[in-house]
């Protein structure tokens, strides 16, 4: 794993492990987004990118109003791809660590802690 990407794997990291579980929801990118301060937003990992590398990611809304994670270097790729390409990881490890699968069990409370714990987790055992 290159440096920049161990780096990006901590920082978000170290993000969501300060992250009230009410502003986290795994199972959707953007659950809720208020524009002022970021309030209201509520998201999953992969969907508080743009709050932790803002020139890399941004929430886009649509026409339709919904707000949509979007890779600066790749606006059109699937936000899965773009999260394994930013932080160095297979789609693997992007299944296990960005969505509930990964998890003991995928529809008990999954909390912005247990998510930063397994980038920590990554992050270290990366060579």
């Amino acid at each position: 794993m290159k440096a920049i990407h161990r780096k990006r794997l901590l920082m978000l990291a170290r993000f969501l492990s300060r992250l009230s579980a009410k502003k986290f929801h795994i199972w959707s990118l953007v659950a809720n987004y208020s524009d002022e301060r970021y309030c209201g937003t509520v998201c999953c990992a992969a969907g508080w990118c743009p709050k932790v590398f803002p020139r890399s990611w941004k929430w886009v809304r649509r026409a339709d109003g919904i707000v949509v994670l979007k890779y600066v270097a790749h606006p059109r790729r699937d936000w899965a791809p773009a999260v394994a390409d930013f932080f160095g990881l297979s789609r693997t490890q992007v299944d296990d660590v960005f969505t509930s699968s990964g998890y003991p069990d995928p529809y008990a409370s999954i909390t912005p802690k247990m998510v930063a714990a397994k980038l920590r987790e990554l992050a270290k055992g990366s060579n």
